[in-house]
């Protein structure tokens, strides 16, 4: 029985030995990596905690720094543009002219159109006329033929004061019409100032 006691007494220290010895080791492992530990490591960590207790934020310092400056004003660089060459002028200048000249042609061809048109009107006016003068022609013509008709049977006597009071033109034209020893005759008895004109109408006519 005091045997089997022994034995148990041993087997509990050689348990607690055991157990002495691992936590020994676990110890002496710990104080090993705190000695390899960078001490400005540690340090910096320390300070770390301190500043988030205080709540300070170096991030957020600085947005509020870049927000109290003030922006930097814009500068306006003035643009230069490049001066042309002697050919850019001289193309730009013919340019010009070119757009000139097209311009005035556009108000030469406007200006021929207008004219043109001027014309067609008075041509259209002259038609008119000319046919209106033909018509007065004709009324004219049948007139004088009808009057040639009747003084043709009068004696000379009577025809000669008739005659006289007849328009200039439209003497001339019944005299034309009669026959040259008539019209003598009938020049002789007409007032002389009348007949002197008459004949200088007559001899005019029968030139052209």
């Amino acid at each position: 029985m005091k045997k089997r006691n022994h034995w148990w007494q041993i087997l509990v220290l050689a348990l607690l030995a055991g157990a002495a010895l691992v936590w020994s080791c676990g110890f002496l492992a710990r104080a090993a990596a705190e000695e390899q530990k960078d001490p400005a490591a540690d340090e910096q960590v320390k300070k770390d905690a301190l500043r988030r207790a205080l709540g300070y934020d170096p991030a957020k310092i600085g947005e509020n720094v870049e927000k109290a400056l003030p922006e930097p004003e814009k500068i306006n660089v003035p643009e230069f543009e490049a001066k042309p060459t002697p050919e850019e002028e001289h193309a730009t200048y013919l340019k010009s002219q070119l757009i000139q000249i097209e311009e005035e042609q556009k108000s030469l061809a406007t200006l021929k159109a207008d004219v043109q048109k001027e014309l067609k009107k008075l041509e259209e006016v002259q038609t008119q006329i000319d046919q209106r003068l033909a018509k007065e022609d004709q009324a004219t013509e049948l007139k004088v033929t009808r009057l040639i008709a009747i003084y043709d049977k009068m004696r000379l006597d009577e025809l000669a004061p008739v005659m006289e009071k007849l328009p200039e033109d439209l003497r001339v034209k019944i005299l034309n019409r009669l026959k040259e020893k008539k019209v003598g005759q009938l020049l002789e008895l007409m007032d002389p100032d009348t007949a002197a004109k008459t004949s200088k109408l007559l001899l005019n006519k029968k030139s052209k």
